[in-house]
């Protein structure tokens, strides 16, 4: 306590006056502490507001991975993985906004642009531009995207499931 009154140097107390607050409020702040830990102590012994070590180890790391991410200057350090977003929205706009109508077209007759057994991403043919405009931009930079997310195990999810 002659710490913590030493140190609120704008309101110091008499070291006598210190003592004689201390030894009246003493009681009824020790009881007051003995009631909070005694509820939190029986709040704690029910195990399913318990985490395991897991959990605990998990968070630590995904408030370490937040420190490195900000101490080296946030997202906007990550060129590479913003190009690589840039790239894939633009070719998605691409196909599904401003080409809408050849895409449409293309998906109504999907048999001529992928195989059976394809879809989409994977089309399963050998030339998956095969007049289908911005689709080769597209898969391409969807697949790129994909790669560096999980080559840099970054937090994101690239499949259902």
């Amino acid at each position: 306590m002659t710490d913590l009154n030493k140190a609120n140097k704008s309101n110091v107390l008499e070291e006598a006056v210190l003592h004689k607050v201390f030894e009246r409020f003493w009681p009824e702040l020790e009881e007051n502490v003995k009631s909070i830990i005694q509820r939190n102590s029986s709040e704690t012994t029910d195990k399913s507001n318990v985490r395991s070590d897991r959990e605990l180890i998990e968070e630590i790391l995904d408030l370490s991975r937040s420190l490195a991410i900000q101490k080296s200057g946030g997202f906007k350090a990550h060129k590479e993985l913003n190009q690589l977003i840039s790239n894939f929205i633009s070719a998605f706009d691409a196909i599904f906004s401003i080409d809408w109508q050849h895409t449409k077209g293309c998906l109504e007759e999907s048999q001529f642009y992928i195989s059976p057994n394809g879809t989409f991403i994977n089309p399963g043919v050998s030339d998956e531009g095969n007049n289908w405009g911005n689709r080769p931009f597209l898969l391409n930079s969807y697949r790129e995207l994909v790669t560096y997310i999980e080559k840099h195990d970054i937090d994101i999810k690239t499949s259902i499931g």
